[in-house]
């Protein structure tokens, strides 16, 4: 038996950098050996899954890929006063942290 790394590249934002698996496990059957990875929250359509075994890199490409959950907005509550903050609940926003943009004006 070998010892592999699996790595997920270009999880989420550009911004943000490659994200490693946070787990991952190799489960023997036969005929195959399938890899599983558990991938940290984040967001992101057709994110290309690049496999690195011992050094040497898959193409990542969006046929090999996987998307997050859509965004669900719960709830939104504003203010008619100027300059206050619009509040926006519900799921699969991703993580808390600096990759998002502001893209209001």
């Amino acid at each position: 038996d070998s010892a592999i790394t699996i790595k997920v590249k270009g999880v989420g934002d550009e911004s943000c950098g490659g994200v490693p698996c946070l787990s991952s496990t190799i489960v023997k059957g036969s005929p195959h050996v399938q890899a599983l990875c558990v991938v940290p929250v984040s967001v992101g359509k057709n994110v290309p899954i690049v496999i690195d075994v011992n050094g040497q890199e898959s193409n990542g490409t969006t046929t090999n890929s996987f998307s997050y959950d859509n965004p669900i907005i719960g709830s939104v509550t504003t203010s008619k006063s100027e300059g206050t903050p619009i509040t926006i609940t519900g799921q699969n926003f991703g993580p808390a942290g600096a990759c998002y943009q502001n893209y209001f004006e």
